[in-house]
């Protein structure tokens, strides 16, 4: 399988698997991932994902040989942009926190699969790169909207123009990851996701809601969102986690008592 997705304890991995063409992504690839993302995003035994790849590299862009195909033909054209925006949506939509492992090669394509997680983890090798100039296309609009959530309109038109390869180090500053690690993006993002399956599924579900909704635009409270925080104090995990809050703080006073 080009993807593989696996459960390890409350985190759902899935790794793209063609390392021996740097996790370049084809058709079956790009077909894959909705399938997997819903399947992740409706197992109520997943509490966060990670996106990552085998092997050096995260994705070196789409399949060059299959691009040259695609251009054939426009119908040939808007199915591989469709299957791109159902996969890109896919990973951006799930109701999990999606943390993306960036490592190697991070190109074109690549980049979008990273701009849809919720949180990106890159170590040291990562080399990020838009070079649809250099092949003389366009970049989807959705993914092109993502990239400039996050790092600004100056910072996108400055990769996306200058066709550039930056490092993780230069991405952390412009804020396409949140974190840098010297090596092994892999197993950082693992331990991100564990940390994060242990906590409330339904306050990350509101929290998702809620900044994706901001990042979209929305400037104020809408009913959902006002229903999303009033919702939350008649939850199980409220009930839950003031439980476990109780407990921590007699264990403290009994601690200090002794």
């Amino acid at each position: 399988m080009s993807v593989e997705y696996r459960r390890q304890g409350g985190v759902g991995v899935v790794e793209l698997n063609r390392p021996e063409k740097r996790n370049a992504l084809n058709a079956a690839m790009w077909r894959a991932l909705p399938e997997i993302f819903g399947e992740a995003g409706a197992d109520g035994d997943v509490g966060a994902v990670v996106l990552a790849a085998q092997g050096d590299h995260f994705a070196a862009g789409a399949d060059f040989a299959e691009l040259e195909l695609i251009a054939e033909t426009p119908a040939a054209v808007q199915r591989f942009l469709d299957e791109m925006n159902a996969a890109t949506s896919a990973i951006a939509d799930c109701p999990k926190p999606v943390i993306g492992a960036l490592k190697g090669a991070c190109i074109g394509a690549g980049v979008a699969l990273a701009a849809a997680c919720d949180i990106r983890i890159a170590d040291e090798t990562a080399r990020i790169a838009l070079p649809p100039a250099q092949l003389g296309i366009a970049y989807p609009y959705a993914d092109t909207a993502r990239i400039c959530a996050l790092i600004g309109p100056g910072a996108a038109k400055r990769l996306f123009l200058g066709a550039e390869t930056i490092t993780g180090a230069e991405a952390l500053r412009i804020g396409f990851v949140e974190t840098l690690v010297e090596s092994d993006a892999d197993t950082a993002a693992l331990a991100f996701a564990e940390k994060a399956a242990s906590l409330s599924g339904a306050t990350h579900r509101a929290m998702l809601a809620m900044i994706d909704a901001i990042a979209a635009g929305v400037n104020e409270e809408t009913p959902r969102m006002r229903e999303l925080f009033t919702d939350s104090f008649s939850g199980e995990d409220f009930r839950a986690g003031m439980a476990q809050a109780r407990e921590q703080r007699a264990e403290a006073k009994r601690r200090r008592s002794g």
